[in-house]
């Protein structure tokens, strides 16, 4: 589907949809948010006293965080990652782990040299993973 039908029809599909009103795109807000987080890692990644670099998203960045299931909706699935920013993120070889919500369903996978995980969340259901620094 083309970019204008989610920007049209996103209150069909995910709920900030209806509850949201601004004056720009969820893709200049995102552009927005890609832009702080490049300028962040360059300035780790040039850091000599930085020797890992570990990011916390609220969506996944990779396909591989995925978990998709039959009953999902799969335009609702549109919202519910940043592939661009996970293409922007393997550019930094400091980063060794990233670790996403949203999805609510366990993942704990290689990407690259980057280990990615999900926390398994679920609502009034809290969890969390344990990741050694």
């Amino acid at each position: 589907m083309p970019d204008r039908f989610y920007e049209e029809e996103k209150g069909a599909f995910v709920s900030d949809g209806n509850y949201i009103d601004w004056l720009r795109t969820d893709r200049e807000f995102a552009a927005e948010l890609l832009d702080g987080l490049v300028k962040r890692l360059e300035n780790a990644q040039e850091d000599p006293t930085v020797n890992r670099i570990v990011i916390a998203t609220h969506v996944p960045l990779f396909k591989e965080q995925m978990v998709r299931h039959g009953s999902d909706n799969q335009y609702a699935a549109a919202y519910f990652g940043n592939f661009t920013m996970g293409r922007e993120v393997l550019k930094f070889s400091k980063v060794t782990d990233l670790v996403s919500g949203h999805t609510h369903r366990s993942v704990d996978e290689m990407v690259g040299k980057i280990r990615v995980q999900i926390v398994p969340s679920d609502y009034f259901k809290p969890a969390f993973i344990l990741l050694e620094v």
